[in-house]
């Protein structure tokens, strides 16, 4: 029969609702005496308060009997090719309190009996051969994390051996939630046989350091790639060059509770070699949570970004909501989107606002269907606020009659890279005439624009202008052009003469021949 025990999402045990009304039941007397009600009200509005408070939707709880299968592989010299292939089978036996944390405990049958090569002497300095006969453990209610773990081997084929671990967590953040998630723990092994008792402490460090999704009979599970490096160890037994390197990866569901353990597992620590358990089935059967990704954010401005993500496969719910998650980490504290409902795989989008200008934001799709899943982790930054470029207006140089020249120094290129320079012109500050081409500029300095076909004897108005991440406008300035040069007189004309040539003389600057002037008839 299901206990009424619940947990939420992120694994915290919420509700027993039997153990919490029991003090509310034993109050009754005086509470009836200050408030005057008859006790079955009284019930009713504590269970009424509970539910209420219940804040997210119950994760999936687990009956005694239920249970996940494993095919387990064991590869001793690690070439690839096992040595042996059994079935795993992990059972609820019932619900346990270990070092204050509610746990489900589960036993492990194997067939065949797993076989295999343990460390027997200092550093490893000497192997044998071990059959696991049982194994038991504790995991937190709704999470992936081992509390407590009991194995008993048969070592030599005659020692029979013990080995309790006690597990405690540091830093942990609750159940993962993103990428890049830490925490450490500690292991202390009491490992017990007829011939020796040994105590030894492991310290570990954990990362989560990926996704991938992994199929469970028909069923696709979202899951966290979970590493775990051995930091430090007072195990006699433990071979050299293990401290420092990744000893075990797991796979957590992304959605809290979902199974009873990772999806799958790599352990090259317990053993000479490395052992790798695959989940295969699960009872009850599981649901298929949805597939989602996250796609780069679009028309992202200083204050303001469309969010991006694709739903790619609804897993076994009719209908799906999505929607992003974003902060200034992989933490997503700013916020999250409103929900969407889909009931077909496709795109989907959600505009925010109110962002920093120039601030790097981190974002996620979510897609909670039957189970929950994310997509990676993308990062856009909002653009700066603009700053308006800088440009002054020189004096007007080669003023003649009908042309000038116009200059002008751009001293800021404000936030753009490039900048367009041009120059307005006309007989007032109205700068009616029109403007000059434009020039395009990446780098400060003067610039100048040719006028022509002006009006002799005219004053003329103009300003420099920059066009970037806005528009700046310099001093208005003046010039004259030119008056029109005075009119050449004519040249006399000469009437036609006869001249007799007597000599030379010089008479208003020509040299002609002096002749005598003989009438003509």
């Amino acid at each position: 029969m299901r206990k009424a025990f619940f947990v939420t999402e992120c694994g915290t045990p919420v509700r027993v609702v039997g153990l919490l009304l029991v003090p509310v039941v034993a109050a009754l007397p005086r509470l009836q005496r200050l408030v005057r009600v008859g006790p079955v009200v009284l019930v009713m509005a504590a269970i009424a308060l509970l539910l209420w408070s219940a804040a997210p939707e119950p994760a999936l709880a687990w009956d005694v009997g239920n249970s996940a299968t494993y095919i387990v592989t064991y590869d001793s010299n690690e070439d690839g090719n096992p040595e042996s292939t059994e079935t795993w089978i992990q059972t609820v036996a019932g619900t346990e309190t270990v070092a204050g944390i509610d746990c489900y405990k589960t036993t492990a049958s194997f067939s065949p009996t797993p076989s295999r090569t343990i460390c027997t002497g200092n550093g490893c300095s000497s192997t044998g051969g071990a059959t696991i006969t049982s194994s038991t453990t504790w995991r937190a209610v709704g999470e992936a994390r081992v509390i407590k773990q009991v194995s008993q081997q048969k070592v030599l084929g005659f020692v029979n051996n013990t080995d309790t671990v006690q597990y405690k967590y540091f830093g942990y953040p609750g159940y993962p939630s993103a990428v890049g998630q830490s925490w450490s723990y500690s292991a202390t092994t009491n490992m017990v046989n007829p011939f020796v008792s040994v105590t030894y402490n492991d310290r570990f460090s954990v990362s989560v350091t990926g996704t991938e999704t992994i199929s469970v009979g028909s069923a696709n599970v979202p899951c966290f790639k979970v590493e775990h490096t051995l930091t430090s160890s007072t195990n006699p037994y433990l071979p050299s060059g293990k401290v420092g390197t990744v000893v075990f990866t797991e796979w957590w569901p992304q959605q809290a509770g979902l199974t009873l353990g990772p999806v799958k597992q790599v352990d090259s620590y317990h053993f000479v070699g490395t052992e790798t358990q695959v989940m295969t089935a699960h009872d009850p059967a599981l649901p298929s949570p949805p597939t989602v990704s996250t796609g780069t954010a679009s028309s992202v401005g200083t204050a303001t970004a469309t969010l991006n993500g694709t739903l790619s496969d609804l897993g076994s719910a009719s209908t799906v909501q999505v929607y992003f998650e974003y902060g200034l980490d992989t933490n997503y504290s700013s916020g999250t989107t409103p929900y969407q409902a889909m009931s077909g795989t496709g795109p989907f989008t959600a505009r925010v606002t109110g962002l920093v200008p120039n601030t790097t934001y981190h974002f996620r799709a979510v897609a909670v269907g039957d189970g929950t899943s994310y997509g990676g982790d993308v990062s856009f930054t909002t653009a700066p606020i603009p700053v308006a470029p800088a440009v002054s207006t020189g004096s007007a140089s080669g003023v003649g009659a009908y042309g000038a020249t116009l200059n002008g120094t751009l001293s800021d290129l404000g936030s753009a890279s490039t900048v367009q320079v041009y120059f307005e012109y006309g007989l007032d500050t109205s700068y009616s005439l029109g403007t000059t081409p434009y020039q395009e500029m990446a780098a400060l300095g003067t610039f100048a624009a040719q006028l022509t076909g002006l009006t002799p004897g005219t004053t003329y108005h103009f300003r420099a202008v920059a066009v970037g991440d806005g528009t700046a406008y310099g001093d208005d300035m003046v010039f004259t052009t030119l008056a029109p040069a005075p009119p050449v007189p004519p040249v006399p004309e000469i009437t036609s003469i006869v001249l007799v040539s007597v000599g030379l003389m010089i008479l208003g600057g020509l040299v002609i021949s002096q002749r005598r002037r003989m009438p003509t008839t």
